[in-house]
């Protein structure tokens, strides 16, 4: 099957094991070549092999859903996953930021399925719609700073740094965040006396109300 699949791309779900206290664990990978069709392949150690080589292969083009949390999850098997192009939630929030990104609201909205379904050809489909979607929104943008843009440049490459920073922690110079502090408190202590003063008295600048008297009653803007 894998070789079959070699270089296609193709679209990937998990099924996970019900949790206990051991923790939660993967039963099958789900994986679609086309929108009709799902293969599910049993996740044990005489399959552990070619899983591997195909979720870490970068030369295998993956679609997924949420892949950060994917990668948490392969991450406890001792597997890298590589070669995703392609986040499915991330581009339903780029569109719609705010909205529900829940795999199966999304599925609802686009084709009024509920579950139970296989989710790998939902999320194959979904990848085809939200191009869709993404080119008809970049067209109306300036160039380079389209939405496609901020999915292909900035949150897409920046998937495997926030699931490496989540995985190990990061080291903050706490003296250096100690400067910056006193330096924007210095900077926005001046910067208040400058309004009081060009406002006339004191008042909370937080306060929506207070400040709103400020500039329509006292200074009459």
């Amino acid at each position: 099957f894998f070789k079959n699949i070699a270089g296609k791309k193709v679209a990937l779900s998990v099924k996970k094991e019900t949790a206990s206290l051991f923790g939660v664990g993967l039963q099958s990978l789900h994986i679609s070549s086309s929108p009709e069709e799902s293969v599910a392949i049993i996740w044990n150690e005489e399959n552990k092999k070619s899983i591997r080589t195909f979720l870490e292969d970068e030369h295998q083009p993956k679609v997924v859903y949420d892949a950060k949390m994917l990668m948490h999850l392969f991450q406890k098997e001792g597997i890298a996953l590589r070669g995703v192009v392609f986040d499915v939630m991330l581009a339903a929030y780029l569109l719609n930021s705010g909205s529900n990104v829940e795999l199966d609201y999304l599925v609802l909205v686009e084709y009024s399925e509920e579950p139970p379904y296989f989710e790998a050809p939902y999320i194959f489909r979904l990848e085809g719609r939200y191009q869709e979607k993404l080119d008809e929104v970049s067209s109306t943008q300036k160039k380079g700073k389209t939405v496609r843009t901020v999915l292909e440049e900035i949150e897409m490459p920046l998937l495997p740094i926030l699931f490496a920073m989540e995985e190990r922690g990061v080291i903050l110079n706490t003296k250096k965040f100690k400067t910056l502090s006193d330096e924007l408190g210095k900077e926005l202590a001046s910067l208040e006396k400058d309004i009081y003063t060009f406002s006339g008295r004191e008042f909370n600048i937080n306060s929506p109300k207070q400040l709103s008297e400020i500039l329509f009653k006292d200074l009459n803007i």
